[in-house]
């Protein structure tokens, strides 16, 4: 087994999301000032995303949303039980 890594900034919300996409479920947004965190249900696990606020309302929880990410952007590490 696997661990994937992301750092949230490198996380995209919405239509225009990256090369590697999938579905998603909002659990939590929090209002951070400047940017948004968006903890997000995935594949019985999560992702965190960060997302600027620049006039584009953050999604609600309990919304489905596509995220995406550039494969460049993943780190994998080994899982120990």
């Amino acid at each position: 087994p696997v661990l994937l890594s992301l750092r949230p900034e490198r996380v995209t919300i919405g239509a225009n999301a990256a090369e590697n996409r999938a579905r998603v479920r909002v659990e939590e947004v929090v209002y951070l000032g400047d940017d948004s965190r968006v903890r997000l249900a995935f594949g019985g696990g999560e992702v965190v995303a960060k997302l600027p606020r620049a006039g584009v309302p953050p999604p609600r929880v309990g919304d489905q949303a596509e995220i995406g990410f550039a494969a460049s952007a993943v780190r994998v590490f080994a899982k120990h039980a």
